[in-house]
């Protein structure tokens, strides 16, 4: 039952495909960020907000990884020791199949390159703001007749500090979520507005350059405000904008954009449907896992339809089986499970301890290996004994008790004054021998031989080499 179960689990799980994000642009915008420092914030935020959920599936994958190889110890070591595994064990385990760490790795990439671009955009806006400068003036004096004559006295620039960035604006006062994930950012287009300014007496009146106070005034400023427009004459009493434009520092497109944060919130959530192995609601709510239950614990055909009283019996069962709430399935699993002793190598010898004290990878590979080599060894001295006695062993001879029953190769012998069915090895390797002498005349015959003899151990140790190398 516990091979069937599993068997059907790893198909179960081996057929979901992969998820990986996609790219369409969100419908919906959030409320526009309309300076530089108010856009950086906003890309911090969300930039943390990424990196926090990427280190969740990362953690949650590294304790579903370590809770796998613990459930494989287990398996082995209960079957090795004849005992039975439950199908929890075999559903959690098929739960870190490589196609989880496929979903890790493949969207992981995918939200560490949208990053990139996020902290690309973040760090121009910085530096827009860094480059936000007003010149002080540079004025050409009168020379009594005109100006052709006169002194220019150079300006120089005075970046412009803001204070925006010491507050968020209501926006982006909360943190954000998968529905702000799901919306356009409204981010600022990246432009720089380029200024020339041009006065007379700086709006003190007309300029004849009858004296050197009829100064003509220049002013250059670079922000990311309007650039305004350009004035057709210059008005004695203003400041005119004699040149304006908008310099764009990168070629994005807002659509782009857009799309890449549509691919950035579909990882993500590839990412959040990484199981979390210590909750049952991760395999309990799974309808095809409901469906196992239904057939193996249930007897029920697997092409029950699970409505009405089947669903509740199921149910009950996984309830039962596995419970509703972590520390349930801690209960019922985790525990007994950590209580298991379990052998790993360590500084070049084989120790044994509880599994819950093994804690590091290499830990728990060394303890997969040599319960993998147990297995495989009781396996082997199982069936030498099968084929030395001729299926027979002292037990099964006793359980036949005496006088009649006690056929060959089993006999009769008195221990303790009393009469007892023992295997008599003697007779059991004659008829052993026996077999193996009929098996090879039949092969002779050209009936089915079996020629791996000592072989069949090599054969038999790489499937499970295999699974191991494939954990």
């Amino acid at each position: 039952m516990v091979k069937a179960i599993a068997s059907l689990m790893l198909l179960h799980i081996w057929a979901i495909e992969e998820i990986k994000a996609e790219r369409q642009a969100p419908s919906v915008s959030r409320t526009e960020c309309t300076t530089p420092c108010r856009c950086a914030q906003r890309l911090e935020k969300l930039k943390k907000h990424c990196q926090m959920r990427v280190q969740t599936a990362v953690r949650k994958q590294k304790e579903n990884g370590k809770l796998a190889q613990k459930l494989l110890i287990g398996t082995i070591t209960s079957t090795a020791g004849g005992g039975e595994q439950t199908s929890t064990t075999s559903f959690l385990l098929s739960n870190s199949s490589p196609t989880r760490r496929e979903t890790l790795e493949t969207n992981q990439a995918e939200i560490m390159s949208q990053l990139e671009h996020i902290i690309a955009m973040e760090a121009q806006y910085y530096a827009i703001l860094n480059v936000s400068a007003t010149s002080t003036d540079t004025t050409l004096d009168g020379d009594g007749t005109q100006y052709n004559t006169g002194s220019i006295t150079s300006g120089g620039f005075t970046v412009s500090k803001t204070t925006e960035c010491n507050t968020e604006s209501p926006e982006d006062t909360k943190e954000p979520d998968q529905t702000t994930l799901s919306k356009k950012q409204g981010l600022k287009d990246l432009k720089l507005a380029l200024r020339v300014k041009v006065a007379c007496k700086n709006g003190g009146g007309a300029c004849s350059a009858a004296s050197s106070s009829d100064k003509i005034h220049i002013t250059n400023e670079t922000d990311s405000k309007n650039k305004g427009t350009t004035a057709s004459t210059m008005n004695s009493q203003n400041t005119a904008v004699a040149f304006a434009t908008d310099l764009q520092i990168v070629n994005w497109k807002s659509d782009h954009i857009d799309s890449n944060i549509t691919a950035l919130a579909n990882a993500l959530t590839a990412l959040d449907s990484i199981p979390d192995l210590t909750d049952p609601a991760a395999y309990t709510a799974d309808a095809a896992f409901k469906q196992l239950v239904a057939t193996v614990t249930l007897n029920k055909p697997p092409t029950t339809e699970l409505t009405g009283e089947v669903l509740d019996a199921v149910n009950r069962a996984c309830a039962d089986n596995y419970g509703t709430s972590a520390s349930e399935l801690t209960t019922k699993i985790w525990d007994p499970l950590n209580e298991q002793a379990a052998s790993y190598y360590s500084d070049k010898t084989i120790k044994t301890d509880q599994l819950k004290l093994l804690t590091s990878n290499q830990q728990l590979t060394t303890a997969l290996g040599v319960a993998l080599a147990k297995a495989i060894n009781v396996k082997e001295a199982s069936k030498k004994e099968c084929n030395l006695h001729g299926h027979e062993t002292d037990a099964t001879c006793e359980a036949k008790g005496v006088g009649d029953n006690c056929k060959p190769p089993c006999k009769e012998v008195e221990e303790g004054g009393k009469k007892k069915c023992k295997l008599d090895k003697e007779e059991a390797k004659r008829v052993a021998e026996q077999a193996a002498t009929n098996q090879e005349t039949e092969g002779k015959d050209g009936k089915t031989t079996n020629t791996t003899g000592s072989n069949s151990f090599l054969i038999n140790k790489a499937p499970v080499l295999l699974a191991f190398l494939l954990l």
